[in-house]
């Protein structure tokens, strides 16, 4: 006599999907490796340690960490989802998902504040993190649509992806009008040149995709001699007006020298790290996050200096080395299901070497 058991019922959409992304996390953090996060995973925790007991019982400092916390941090991972198409697919109604998962995210920050005697803040985390569900993605950095080739979008196209997804737009021109409102100040043009770097750093998050790779890197070496001169020229056309104003004001000269040639140092790291793991973009948009550890502790800059030019191009070398084997194999299997085809071009090459 067999017995009937009850089907499991189905888990539901909400916990699905959380496992789902659970897992996909997981890899992620797998990926970065345990030698990376036992090394990296103390200054994370005393970094937001730090952050906690400084903000939290300012007045002003309390209420701006949450917006930070969304506007810099949670809204940036949401506009970049590489899932969007497959949410809307799969399931339209997709947002409250999104909320549930964000919360979820902010819930040590949540806790952290709360224990520090900040409960009004630490809600408005929690609410404005769910809130940025409702935005939408950001714009397709490498449309298949055909657009007219110029020699600004071949050359530099991470800032035509800036340009696109309008941050450089509005930015600097923001800014440098802050610059000049408080160019008085030792601290207003500083702050103004900081934010704009960070707005030109955040235009080499997104890797380029393996073919336009291939096609426009012969060597390494000219790749990434290519990108810092594209990148660090850009980057230093637009800083000028930024460092005219710090020359003129309390900064002096010096100041302004020393604030350039820091920008442009942080700018070349950021190019770097993009290539130091390419093209995973979780692993670079990571390593670049880490960079702002360097700010805080100054000896780590050395070794990150002497790492990442060396990580980029064995890491370049190796993705244009498969790729090369991979276009490479096609032509051999042909040759080879065709003995007659390859005996004459072995013969035809013989009598070019002969001449």
């Amino acid at each position: 006599m067999t017995t009937n058991r009850p089907a499991l019922a189905p888990p539901a959409p909400l916990a699905a999907y959380l496992c789902l992304r659970a897992r996909t996390v997981g890899r992620q953090l797998r990926e970065v490796g345990w030698v990376r996060w036992a090394l990296l995973l103390p200054f994370l925790l005393a970094l937001a340690v730090q952050v906690l007991r400084t903000a939290t019982p300012h007045p002003w400092g309390r209420w701006a960490l949450p917006i930070g916390w969304a506007l810099f941090v949670v809204l940036p991972l949401h506009r970049q989802r590489p899932d969007w198409r497959f949410l809307a697919a799969a399931a339209p109604a997709f947002r409250p998902w999104l909320a549930a998962e964000y919360a979820l995210l902010t819930v040590p920050l949540v806790v952290g504040m709360a224990a520090l005697g900040a409960p009004g803040p630490a809600a408005l985390a929690l609410g404005l993190a769910a809130a940025v569900a409702a935005a939408g993605p950001a714009q397709e950095i490498f449309s298949a649509q055909a657009r007219r080739r110029s020699w600004f979008r071949s050359a530099a196209f991470e800032w035509v992806s800036g340009l696109r997804a309008g941050r450089v737009v509005w930015a600097w021109p923001v800014l440098l009008a802050g610059a000049g409102w408080w160019r008085a100040t030792p601290v207003g043009p500083v702050a103004a040149l900081a934010a704009w770097l960070l707005v030109v750093a955040s235009c080499y998050g997104t890797p380029e995709p393996a073919p336009m790779l291939l096609l426009g890197a012969r060597t390494p070496g000219q790749w990434l001699r290519q990108r810092l001169g594209w990148g660090l020229g850009y980057t230093l056309l637009t800083a000028i007006p930024f460092l005219g104003l710090m020359a003129v004001g309390p900064a002096g000269p010096v100041g302004a020298l020393v604030a350039g040639a820091a920008g442009l140092g942080l700018v070349a790291l950021m190019i770097f790290a993009k290539y130091a793991f390419y093209p995973s973009g979780f692993q670079i948009r990571f390593s670049q996050g880490l960079l702002g550890l360097c700010l805080l502790y100054p000896w780590l800059l050395p070794l990150v200096a002497a790492v990442l030019p060396w990580q980029s191009h064995r890491r370049l070398r190796d993705v244009l080395g498969a790729q090369l084997k991979a276009e490479k194999m096609p032509n051999q299997v042909a040759l080879i299901g065709r003995p007659e085809e390859s005996s004459a071009t072995a013969s035809l090459y013989d009598g070019v070497g002969q001449r």
